[in-house]
């Protein structure tokens, strides 16, 4: 542990610098960045982000200027919601083989849209749980949901791939999921905060897979066809649980509006809840519940650490690691959305 400890202490910074700035939409035609959902980079270089309300997909030029956008929110061939059922908004955007994959939270289906945005098809998966955690297209034709489930009466979290007709091909992963539990007695739900959970991202460019429980700091690397590559041992300390990390919880509005949800906080967070894999390595970190503040460290292909890094997204802001390029959707203290590139340097 010592050892742990001064090794920690010796690791400098990683400075996250913005490189790029995606010009915003031109407000005169009533065009605005409300809540980003997710950010693609197509290989020309095209910049792509889901927008939730509007449930538009905007649209920017390599050199970050503003080019339109496609969608818009309806039911029609197209056309998306984005408010999931269960849980926050969804809309995963994908570019693949020129075609565009959007998994649309509303009505739980995948849109694919040809280069021109012309709507080809929809795609109904099977056997799926009631909340989606996330969604990868590892290629045109087989896809990647993280979900959550009931298996035996209990929840469960799980890994699964699905072909282009949305039939179930193989599960990559699966484990309780003890973040919650009902009381039925009282109907008290006791969220159990910082609870560890599964954690994935799959790397197009690098063709890899990154599935983690984020109980242990070990991150599994598989190939995009499910084969495990290597497994990296991290050597980073489980997070102490502050009393800020608690009033930051508390301070979410729909906690406040939840009288019947209570939330039971640990001594120590789980290792990480997020994994991205960049240009340099792996991203392994927390992202705050209510400030969205990034924290925690790059580790190389190796899993050696290279740094420690903070990142502040704010209110619903996030990061995001298309093709191996960093992106940040950052809201700053006056509510403004801003896209950005960004730089790491050590």
């Amino acid at each position: 542990m010592l050892c742990l400890l001064f090794g920690l202490l010796a690791l400098g910074p990683v400075t996250l610098e913005p490189v790029r700035t995606l010009t915003p939409p031109p407000e005169d035609q009533d065009l605005f960045l409300q809540n980003i959902l997710h950010v693609e980079i197509d290989d020309d270089g095209i910049f792509y982000a889901t927008d939730f309300p509007s449930a538009r997909i905007y649209r920017w030029r390599p050199d970050g200027g503003f080019d339109g956008f496609f969608g818009g929110k309806g039911q029609g061939p197209g056309e998306f919601g984005f408010a999931a059922a269960l849980g926050p908004p969804l809309g995963y955007i994908n570019r693949v083989d020129g075609n565009f994959y959007i998994y649309d939270g509303a009505s739980r289906t995948l849109s694919i849209l040809n280069k021109q945005h012309e709507f080809v098809r929809r795609v109904t998966f099977e056997k799926l749980g009631g909340k989606i955690n996330g969604f990868h297209a590892l290629s045109s034709k087989r896809f990647l949901f993280y979900d959550s489930y009931f298996c035996d009466e209990k929840p469960c979290r799980r890994i699964l791939e699905y072909n282009d007709q949305g039939k179930l091909i193989k599960s990559w992963h699966d484990s309780p999921d003890k973040t919650w539990e009902h009381n039925r007695n009282t109907n008290k739900v006791k969220l159990f905060i910082w609870e560890p959970i599964p954690v994935l991202h799959f790397s197009r460019q690098r063709g890899e897979v990154v599935l983690a429980h984020s109980s242990r700091p070990v991150l599994e690397v598989y190939d995009s066809q499910g084969t495990l590559k290597r497994t990296l041992t991290l050597e980073i300390p489980r997070p102490e649980v502050t009393k800020d990390d608690i009033a930051e919880y508390n301070a979410q509005p729909w906690l406040k509006d939840a009288p019947q949800v209570v939330p039971v906080f640990p001594d120590q967070k789980n290792y990480f809840n997020r994994v991205l894999t960049v240009k340099e390595g792996y991203l392994v970190y927390h992202l705050s519940p209510f400030h969205g503040i990034a924290k925690g460290y790059l580790v190389d292909f190796d899993g050696k650490l290279k740094g420690r890094f903070t990142w502040e997204c704010g209110e619903g802001g996030g990061l995001f690691a298309p093709r191996g390029r960093l992106m940040s959707a950052r809201i700053d203290d006056e509510g403004d959305l801003a896209i950005q590139e960004l730089r790491l340097r050590l």
